[in-house]
């Protein structure tokens, strides 16, 4: 099994690359870790407590980056939807979220043998490596680009 951490912003493009690794055998999703970027990160967390209850599965969540490094946060609500999820409100069990992503990374890309999917702004993962580059030297860091303003 391939152990993966998926680094979200999840709307409903994330949600969906979500659903699809959930759907591989071969991966091994260790934990999700959020980030603002298409909704704010308190909507991601909600957003994944939705895909846990679709898909009948629990996720460790890790709470991370609020806003961007050095720009004003801006939402993609306009594109997703008021939810995040075009506007599903899916039903969703409320539990607490651990609030340490970047300590997460970390931690993991010590133990080596890690891919991460980032899917989102690669603040959570900027903020990993000037903590400690030297844990991600074995680290396979998949990146979704985006565009800014589309």
């Amino acid at each position: 099994m391939k152990k993966i951490i998926i680094d979200a912003d999840p709307g409903i493009d994330d949600s969906i690359a979500i659903m699809l690794a959930n759907s591989i055998e071969e991966y091994d999703i260790i934990g999700i870790s959020l980030v603002s970027g298409n909704v704010h990160i308190n909507k991601g967390r909600k957003n994944i407590l939705r895909l846990e209850k679709f898909l009948g599965r629990k996720f460790k969540i890790q709470l991370g980056s609020e806003a961007p490094l050095y720009k004003e946060f801006i939402n993609a609500e306009d594109t997703h939807g008021e939810d995040g999820l075009g506007e599903t409100y899916l039903d969703y069990d409320d539990r607490q979220c651990e609030k340490d992503a970047i300590d997460f990374l970390i931690e993991e890309a010590r133990k080596g043998d890690l891919t991460i999917f980032a899917l989102g702004p690669l603040t959570n993962i900027a903020k990993a490596i000037k903590r400690d580059k030297e844990a991600f030297k074995d680290t396979r860091i998949i990146v979704m680009g985006g565009s800014f303003r589309s």
